[in-house]
C-alpha cells in the first residue's frame, strides 16, 4: 500500500471505530431498558446512570479498546503506519473511549 492508501485505511478503521460505538450506545440503552422490566423496578435516575454507563464501559471495552491497544494490533500499525497515522487512530479511539 502507498501512502495515500494507508491514509484511507486509517479514515476506514476511524469510521468503523466510531460506528462500532454507536451500535453499542444504541445496545447499552436497549439492555438497560430490558434489565429494568425483565426485573420490574422502576429505576431512579442516579440507578439508570450508573448502569448505563457501566454497560457502555464495558462493551466498549471488549468490542473496541480490547481490539485497539492489543499488542499485535499495536506492532503491526508500528510496522505499516506512520507515527502521525497511529497518533490519528488513537486520538479518534480516545474520543471514543
Amino acid at each position: 500500500m502507498d501512502a495515500a492508501e494507508r491514509d484511507t485505511a486509517i479514515d476506514d478503521l476511524i469510521e468503523l471505530v466510531v460506528a462500532v460505538d454507536g451500535l453499542l450506545q444504541k445496545q447499552t440503552a436497549l439492555d438497560v431498558r430490558n434489565f429494568a422490566t425483565s426485573t420490574g423496578r422502576a429505576l431512579t435516575d442516579d440507578e439508570n446512570q450508573t448502569l448505563h454507563d457501566s454497560v457502555q464501559k464495558a462493551k466498549r471495552y471488549t468490542f473496541i479498546e480490547s481490539g485497539v491497544t492489543h499488542p499485535n494490533f499495536l506492532e503491526l500499525c508500528g510496522e505499516v503506519h506512520t507515527s502521525a497515522q497511529q497518533e490519528r487512530v488513537q486520538t479518534a479511539s480516545a474520543t471514543v473511549l
